[in-house]
């Protein structure tokens, strides 16, 4: 026999004030929460523990002024540590000349901690900046500084930066060491080349095939004349079978002759 009995849906169903007296619970507990929370956050906010106690800063200070870096944070360090904006500390810093990279990060308590790299010159540019090995330039040249003296000189039109200061690269592998280093790389407004070495000798190379004319140099025309390299004006190697010399004053003796009948330049 089967107990089953018949049940009223409506006296089953739970009264419907139940229901929204759990949603209110619900909404009023959850406005609590969240007037607790911006409670506690405004207070933690004014808490004397949360303001910046501790600075730290790392970096070379060889060509970065101590001085100057902490002038760009001094303006970060009066609000609260947790409101601090890191992305600005870090472009304040890193705005500063001879300052190449900054990493910033907070630290609990109240502790903040600044680390930066300083930039390497490898060579001045048109007289004017100095570049990194991005080809940036990243501060203006100070003539008269002693390292710039040891710097190689690149010279170029407007946004030439990275092509001549990769052609510098190339030239001195081409170079080796079988020459004074290479001082001074220029490329002009025809597109043509022109490098100087350390021992005042010039090289005309022209506007094709640079490199190539460089080897030649180095190869055919150097071992001829590095012994007379005081009295060498210039070599220009654009010619298809030989070069000519210009001389600052009459050579103690004149080269061997570098091809057979009349010169022809390849190009200017």
């Amino acid at each position: 026999m089967s107990d089953a009995r018949e049940r009223d849906p409506a006296a089953a169903a739970p009264p419907a004030w139940r229901g929204y007296a759990r949603w209110t619970l619900r909404g009023a507990l959850g406005a609590a929460l969240a007037v607790g929370a911006a409670w506690c956050w405004d207070a933690l906010a004014h808490a004397d523990a949360l303001r910046m106690r501790t600075l730290f800063v790392n970096g070379a200070f060889e060509r970065v002024g101590e001085a100057e870096v902490y002038a760009r944070l001094r303006g970060h360090l009066a609000g609260n540590f947790l409101e601090l904006d890191l992305d600005a500390v870090r472009a304040d810093v890193e705005a500063l000349p001879w300052v190449a990279r900054v990493a910033v990060r907070r630290e609990w308590p109240g502790t903040l901690r600044v680390e930066f790299t300083e930039e390497v010159a490898v060579a001045s540019w048109r007289g004017q900046a100095l570049l990194n090995a991005e080809a940036v330039a990243f501060a203006p040249l100070d003539p008269v500084a002693a390292e710039t003296a040891t710097l190689p000189q690149l010279t170029g039109p407007e946004g030439s930066a990275a092509l001549v200061l990769a052609t510098l690269h190339d030239m001195r592998r081409a170079a080796g060491e079988r020459l004074a280093p290479i001082a001074r790389v220029e490329l002009t407004e025809r597109r043509a080349w022109e490098v100087w070495f350390a021992d005042g000798t010039r090289v005309r190379l022209g506007r094709r095939d640079a490199l190539a004319r460089l080897t030649r140099f180095v190869e055919v025309a150097a071992p001829l004349l590095v012994p007379q390299a005081q009295h060498v004006a210039y070599v220009d190697m654009r010619y298809a079978n030989g070069f000519t010399v210009g001389w600052r004053g009459a050579p103690a003796t004149p080269p061997a002759p570098t091809g057979k009948g009349k010169r022809k330049r390849t190009d200017v």
